[in-house]
């Protein structure tokens, strides 16, 4: 919970800052906006109960200004496969480790992105997750974040950041797999708008 209140503050506090900052053209593409890209996650709570330790994901996002050069909606959709202690072991070449089965998941959120000067951004989304692998049931998700978007070209950009998720997603038998982790994301993002021709 700790890292959740923690989260809360430091996207509140982007929220907060002087109504005058304002994100210029040179910073990111304005209008409508895609992105792809990957990022990688790990757990933080107790392996005991939540083994799922690491996560990995494609995704895509798109952004529709709602009030110009401040502030996105935005839309997501991931495919996330997450891996536990062990497996990751394995796969490093630890002799004493063993694999174990990855849980994969489509996700799908949606939320708003505030720029608060012309590379500086605090993003909050909520969404769920779907389960490919098992019949699990379909989970409510919310991630606050915070990022960086660097312009390369006119219209295009690289955007990283990192971010708090929570799940609450459980096995068959009621135990809780997937509990809370950061991740850290690298997105290519172009223009597709009006306003970025």
């Amino acid at each position: 919970m700790k890292f959740l209140y923690l989260s809360a503050f430091i996207l509140s506090a982007f929220f907060v800052l002087p109504a005058s900052a304002q994100l210029s053209s040179s910073g990111t593409p304005t209008g409508e906006t895609l992105s792809f890209g990957a990022e990688g996650g790990f757990g933080f709570y107790s392996k005991a109960y939540t083994p799922y330790d690491y996560e990995i994901q494609v995704l895509s996002k798109f952004e529709y200004p709602i009030i110009q050069d401040n502030l996105n909606l935005t839309a997501s959709l991931g495919y996330a496969k997450f891996l536990t202690d062990q497996t990751v072991r394995y796969i490093f070449g630890r002799p004493d480790s063993y694999t174990q089965p990855a849980y994969n998941y489509v996700t799908a959120k949606v939320g708003g992105k505030l720029y608060v000067n012309d590379f500086l951004y605090g993003e909050l989304e909520a969404g769920a997750s779907v389960s490919l692998t098992n019949k699990y049931e379909t989970e409510l998700i919310y991630s606050p974040g915070v990022g960086i978007s660097f312009p390369i070209f006119d219209t295009k950009a690289i955007d990283f950041g990192v971010r708090y998720e929570g799940w609450n997603q459980k096995d068959n038998y009621g135990d809780v797999i997937i509990k809370q982790f950061m991740s850290f994301r690298l997105l290519y993002k172009f223009g597709i708008g009006q306003h970025n021709n």
